[in-house]
């Protein structure tokens, strides 16, 4: 197997051949990042699973759509014998692409997609029959129509009264969820999101605030945490909010571990909300944010997902 390491004579002669010889046996693996997303946080998650994979002796080559832009058709030129992606983006296209290539990537194109979705999302839980928050989806428009007739809100309100969450398609953070007290509010952020698709669902009083973050690993809850916030409807920690331990009860994890299968991913962050009906299924993250799990729980999520 070609290692791109030559070995000149000389007294390191001895050293390089380890070298070789170390780097030739171990498991190779991408870790597919955003090019675009250079905050520390993210880096801090890149070099956490790097660490957790070589721990266990694979090399995880850290790349982006820059490093494996090719024409269709072509193979995607690599930089050893690949074993496997870990996929930390959400770029389905590119997941896709290494796919035709033979290549096995965790999670898989079609789950990331299916997690990404808000919509998607929502309506396979609804196929798996899983507790989620009332929801409906909003109606699809056109850049030439926009949102010009509104009547399809009192269609809705009678099915979920006001206060409601508005979320967009597609977003991170809770940056693309909104909390509507009336009809007038809900007007102004629909006709804002241009053509971008939504839905709306029930706003779970009771869960105002706090949530509960279950990460999951095929079959197991590695762990699980409470999100809070005190000034915010939602608890995520990129808004400010902090996390604690949670002793998460069977059924609950259950309901997690359903979540993930429904997705078809093979791990994933789920948020549950903590309604008077019991536990609810509020979303599914395909590359869940994991810093938070080690400051609440004291679990490694990065060796957990290596081992």
């Amino acid at each position: 197997m070609a290692t791109g390491l030559k070995i000149k004579k000389g007294p390191l002669r001895n050293v390089k051949e380890e070298i070789v010889k170390d780097y030739a046996s171990k498991k190779h693996g991408l870790l597919i990042v955003n090019p675009f997303l250079e905050s520390q946080r993210f880096k801090s998650i890149y070099e956490a699973l790097s660490e957790a994979f070589l721990s266990h002796g694979i090399q995880l080559h850290q790349m982006n759509y820059a490093d494996l832009v090719s024409p269709l058709g072509k193979q995607i030129e690599l930089p050893h014998a690949i074993d496997f992606a870990l996929f930390w983006d959400k770029d389905i296209s590119l997941a896709k692409c290494l796919e035709l290539q033979g290549i096995k990537v965790f999670n898989s194109s079609t789950s990331i997609e299916n997690a990404d979705s808000k919509i998607k999302t929502a309506l396979f839980l609804q196929e798996a029959s899983l507790p989620t928050p009332k929801t409906v989806l909003g109606p699809l428009t056109f850049p030439q129509c926009g949102y010009s007739d509104f009547s399809f809100l009192t269609r809705i309100e009678k099915e979920i009264p006001y206060p409601f969450v508005l979320k967009e398609e597609f977003g991170s953070f809770g940056e693309q969820v909104q909390l509507i007290s009336n009809k007038e509010e809900a007007k102004k952020a629909i006709r804002a999101l241009g053509t971008k698709r939504f839905l709306i669902q029930e706003f779970i009083k009771e869960s105002a605030g706090v949530d509960v973050r279950v990460v999951v690993l095929g079959e197991e809850v590695v762990c699980a945490y409470k999100r809070i916030s005190a000034n915010d409807f939602r608890s995520n920690l990129a808004l400010g909010g902090h996390s604690e331990a949670i002793n998460l009860g069977e059924e609950s994890k259950r309901l997690a571990i359903k979540a993930t299968k429904a997705l078809g991913l093979d791990f994933a962050g789920v948020d549950l909300l903590l309604s008077s009906r019991g536990s609810l299924v509020c979303e599914v993250n395909s590359s869940p944010q994991f810093l938070g799990a080690k400051k609440a729980t004291g679990v490694d999520v990065a060796r957990s997902l290596a081992s």
